[in-house]
């Protein structure tokens, strides 16, 4: 997040000109919530209420807030691949409740881009009909992905992407490895935040090591790719951690059309963690490079279709191992 969007906000609090609505695009979600956090703060700050201009940073009222222990917001995030009519519903219930610490609520919905049409829909109903003293924040990548009747009810904010080294290495001064920061950042969008989230060492090394030996049986057409996703990949295989493992094996084949065609090793992310020998020990065709691309590709449409992560990976590899 820039002091630009920042104080952007603060102005707009102190003038009383804050929206009900607002959508936050661009792939920065580590800036999306730290505005989120800002213009929290600054609602809430006794000194920023009193004096003007951004919080304090310091009282209960900010410490908390930066805690997550704010009562009056409310995080919601897709239940699968999708943000689901329920989930809509049972937000739209939440807003109708008298705050419990604040005089307004908020609520944030990540990966709004992921709502079906019968959640739009019922979003769109409470946009049309915005409540007094209820803010409502939605994150997209993209502003155009979600349907036009609601990108014109709420102000359209986009947060550029900072430099992917300051943000990986943001990450390692919050406790990550190296090679793993790389990773997620290679994955981008939603996913740095998921892991950010979720992340613990051992973990996601061992998820990581999976997934490569995994495209290894993938390259050399064994079987055993079969065998390995009900016996291994499955437990890891739950949600979004589906497409973030189609995506980093989407980042690795690209890596290694790279390094086949033009002997480049240009990729951080594959430096460390995928093994070059691969395509040095075993034949290697371009073409089945190339088929493994277009089957990554399937794979996360049929994701998309709301098909079952382990059906999909089944699929993916019935359709490269013959």
């Amino acid at each position: 997040m820039s002091q630009v969007e920042s104080q952007h906000f603060v102005q707009l609090i102190d003038q009383g000109q804050l929206a009900h609505a607002y959508l936050f695009t661009g792939p920065n979600q580590q800036a999306k919530h730290d505005l989120v956090q800002a213009i929290l703060q600054k609602l809430v700050c006794p000194t920023a209420q009193d004096q003007g201009g951004p919080a304090c940073g310091h009282c209960q009222s900010c410490q908390r807030i930066e805690a997550d222990q704010f009562a009056d917001v409310y995080y919601l995030q897709p239940d699968g691949q999708n943000l689901k009519v329920d989930q809509i519903r049972s937000l739209k219930e939440w807003l109708t409740k008298s705050p419990l610490e604040a005089d307004f609520k908020m609520a944030v919905i990540e990966q709004a881009d992921t709502m079906n049409a019968s959640a739009a829909n019922a979003l769109l109903t409470f946009l049309e009909e915005p409540t007094a003293d209820v803010y409502l924040i939605l994150f997209a990548q993209e502003a155009d992905r979600l349907l036009a009747t609601i990108r014109s009810r709420v102000q359209t904010i986009h947060l550029a992407q900072v430099d992917s080294q300051d943000q990986i290495q943001a990450m390692v001064d919050q406790g990550f490895d190296q090679g793993h920061a790389q990773i997620i950042q290679a994955l981008g969008g939603d996913a740095v935040q998921r892991w950010t989230l979720r992340y613990q060492v051992a973990e996601f090394d061992t998820w990581i090591k999976l997934l490569n030996q995994f495209y290894r049986l993938l390259v050399g057409g064994n079987p055993q790719a079969f065998v390995m996703i009900q016996s291994q990949l499955k437990a890891f295989l739950s949600g979004a951690d589906a497409l973030d493992a189609l995506d980093y094996l989407a980042v690795i084949n690209h890596a290694a059309v790279v390094q086949l065609t033009t002997g480049a090793q240009s990729d951080q992310v594959i430096q460390s963690y995928f093994i070059y020998e691969l395509l040095q020990k075993q034949t290697c065709q371009l073409s089945t490079l190339l088929a493994i691309q277009e089957a990554i590709l399937l794979a996360k449409q049929r994701l998309a279709a709301n098909v079952s992560p382990q059906l999909v990976f089944e699929g993916l590899v019935v359709s490269l191992v013959k």
